[in-house]
């Protein structure tokens, strides 16, 4: 199985890949960009090269894994009747 594991984010944004358990490459997003610490959410640049690297298209890549999202706070906290009802719990 190949896959293809991205670390987007604000700092040190990365890509590798993996075919099985065994890695092929890694690539830091600061490593293409010549910038300490880059990375500004998925890191394009990364996955290209991995898969550049891997001799793979993103045809071939047959699972994608993030090591975080960035979502929407509202998805991050609980609808209000959730929030009222954990308060009554707590006390």
């Amino acid at each position: 199985m190949r896959v293809l594991a991205i670390h987007p984010g604000v700092h040190d944004a990365a890509a590798a890949a993996f075919d099985g358990y065994r890695l092929v490459a890694a690539v830091e997003d600061e490593r293409l960009t010549r910038r300490k610490g880059s990375g500004d959410g998925v890191p394009w640049l990364a996955i290209d090269e991995v898969l550049r690297i891997a001799g793979w298209s993103r045809l071939d890549v047959d699972a994608i894994v993030s090591t975080r999202s960035f979502y929407h706070w509202s998805y991050l906290r609980y609808s209000l009747p959730k929030e009222i009802s954990y308060a009554f719990r707590r006390m």
